[in-house]
């Protein structure tokens, strides 16, 4: 699944054994959370085959991974997430994928001294942004960043060039958005949003 993927790049980036292991507590942890969400909540989230994630819950664990990795690089990350976010309509792992994807691509390509991810509520949508300002994307890739296999020419960029891809097909599938912005010489963020499970009226 999504998460022994994220496990694996991770491992392959120099993240010990006892970081890795704590993705299996990570969806513990989110499993319990879970349940603490009341019984009207819970009963709209069936609607929803089972599948929520937790936005706040997800970033910090993936946070908590892979600032070993921005300390050695003297890379600063900063997160803001507003308080109280609803459960969002996403599998655990997906999420998991697509955050990692998106601080994956800010740290390798990018190459800024601070990423900042934040999260916060836009309706009925949760939004969560990962920005970095260094040298950002031309133009020209710009337009090609989603299509599946591509790898941008300007940026020294390596990889399959699926990320990306997969991001937009996990997001999308959920009825979600995701959108790059880019400023060559300047930075990027990349920004999705995903329903929240709602509460239904009684």
């Amino acid at each position: 699944g999504y998460a022994q993927l994220t496990a694996a790049e991770l491992k392959d980036k120099g993240v010990d054994e006892q970081a890795v292991s704590d993705l299996d507590a990570m969806v513990l942890e989110t499993q319990r959370l879970g349940r603490l969400v009341d019984e009207t909540q819970k009963a709209s989230l069936s609607q929803h085959e089972g599948k929520f994630a937790l936005i706040e819950a997800t970033i910090k664990q993936l946070t908590k991974l892979y600032s070993p990795i921005l300390e050695k690089r003297n890379t600063r990350l900063i997160i803001e997430i507003e308080k109280e976010l609803p459960a969002v309509r996403c599998g655990q792992d997906e999420l998991m994928q697509v955050l990692f994807n998106l601080l994956n691509n800010a740290d390798k390509h990018g190459k800024s001294d601070e990423i900042s991810i934040t999260a916060k509520l836009e309706g009925d949508f949760i939004k969560v942004c990962v920005s970095e300002k260094s040298i950002g994307i031309t133009p020209e890739d710009l337009p090609h960043i989603f299509d599946k296999y591509f790898v941008g020419g300007e940026r020294g960029t390596t990889g399959s060039g699926l990320g990306l891809f997969i991001c937009k097909e996990i997001i999308e599938a959920q009825g979600g958005n995701i959108k790059i912005e880019s400023v060559f010489g300047k930075g990027t963020s990349a920004c999705f949003t995903l329903p929240i499970i709602q509460k239904q009226s009684c």
